[in-house]
């Protein structure tokens, strides 16, 4: 089972002091508090398996105000813990995706400090389609080219090496995600933002992996919309639309109890306007405001739905292109 159940977060600053901690000698950088943003995907086309064992995709990725917070201190050593909801059990805290990232930044740069101190408060699902560990990894790159400019430009190439979210987490608001996912067009989408937005979860870990590869038994073909449609109806302030997902039907293959949590949320409110995010196994519905998203939020802890959280889409100040 997933967690606590049904609660409204809202977010902070992307990077803001955090009170009571201290510089240490590894650097002269203040203790930070980060915001790590979950992501939604507002349609997802999946193209057939390539060569290389990748599938080529088209999405429309926005930021939403569920988030990790990530508290930073300097340190004689590199440590990472987790807390919160869905605190992770980090036998292993190499394969943290901060971790990863922070690997990555030393390679790149051998004089970033190698000694920090991380404590990742984890409000975001895992396995949940929301891209979780990815912004997580974003949020520490972002970090790293706050204190040392310099960096920037080398952050989206290690982005890819991290995860394809990475990229989208590096940039945020809402943007189109190509390719892998990691070749971005920053979109306005005026009337996406600020939106309210309910997510809601069944209670069960998907595998990407697993999803993929059922993808490849249920369409040889390309599967989901036209995302091209999407966007110009996006960057036209439209926002009520079919955020089909071309992943949903190999979703349930892998596990056809998804499909019934669909038809229960649809029982609760905003019929026919539940989408699934990603992989899943979390669904969205995207609704007039914040205020209607909380009201939903609601009908659905009433009905003991496992997991579900409400807020807003694209909580950062993010003009676009």
């Amino acid at each position: 089972m997933l967690g606590r159940t049904g609660k409204s977060y809202d977010g902070g600053d992307d990077a803001e002091p955090s009170a009571g901690l201290k510089g240490g000698e590894s650097t002269d950088a203040p203790g930070r508090r980060l915001t790590a943003w979950a992501k939604i995907n507002l349609g997802l086309w999946v193209g057939p398996r390539q060569a290389d064992g990748y599938h080529l995709v088209d999405t429309v990725l926005a930021e939403v105000s569920l988030a990790d917070v990530i508290e930073v201190e300097p340190g004689p050593t590199w440590t990472v813990v987790t807390d919160g909801p869905f605190a992770l059990d980090l036998v292993d805290p190499a394969q943290h995706s901060v971790t990863r990232a922070q690997v990555a930044l030393t390679a790149e740069d051998p004089t970033w400090p190698s000694g920090w101190h991380v404590r990742v408060r984890k409000q975001i699902p895992p396995a949940a389609g929301l891209g979780g560990g990815s912004m997580d990894a974003a949020a520490w790159l972002r970090f790293a080219a706050e204190l040392r400019p310099q960096l920037a430009p080398a952050l989206p190439v290690l982005a890819r090496g991290i995860g394809a979210d990475v990229a989208f987490g590096l940039v945020g608001g809402i943007a189109r995600g190509q390719g892998r996912g990691d070749r971005l067009t920053l979109l306005r989408a005026a009337g996406v933002r600020g939106r309210g937005v309910v997510l809601a979860n069944p209670g069960w870990p998907m595998a990407t992996a697993a999803v993929y590869a059922a993808l490849d038994q249920v369409a040889a073909e390309g599967a989901g919309p036209s995302v091209a449609a999407l966007v110009r109806a996006l960057e036209a302030g439209e926002w009520d639309l079919p955020w089909d997902n071309g992943l949903e039907r190999a979703a349930w293959a892998v596990q056809p109890r998804l499909r019934e949590f669909k038809a229960w949320l649809d029982a609760q409110g905003a019929s026919g306007r539940w989408w699934l995010s990603g992989s899943g196994a979390t669904y969205y519905a995207l609704v007039e405001d914040v205020e209607e998203a909380r009201a939903l939020l609601l009908r659905l802890q009433k009905a003991r739905v496992p997991w579900a959280a409400a807020g807003e889409v694209a909580p950062r100040a993010h003009p676009g292109p």
